[in-house]
């Protein structure tokens, strides 16, 4: 589990689901206490994970991509 905080400074607990790298760009998919499945952008800097959110559909659909993978990786297990 890690937070989240907003830029007002509110904070929200969420659950790492995997992480991973496509074309240069860092993505992380995780989960909110709704259960709701979410993903950004992330980077590391002194020693901190920054996110910052997805725009781009180009972008959403390799996230589709890679939970589809995954998933039907773990279905064959």
């Amino acid at each position: 589990m890690f937070s989240v905080f907003d830029c007002d400074g509110r904070e929200y607990k969420c659950n790492f689901l995997f992480n991973f790298e496509h074309n240069n760009k860092n993505f992380i998919v995780y989960s909110d206490n709704d259960d709701d499945i979410l993903a950004s952008f992330y980077e590391v800097s002194e020693g901190k994970i920054i996110i910052s959110p997805i725009y781009d559909d180009n972008d959403f659909d390799i996230v589709d991509q890679e939970i589809a993978r995954r998933r039907d990786i773990n279905e064959v297990e």
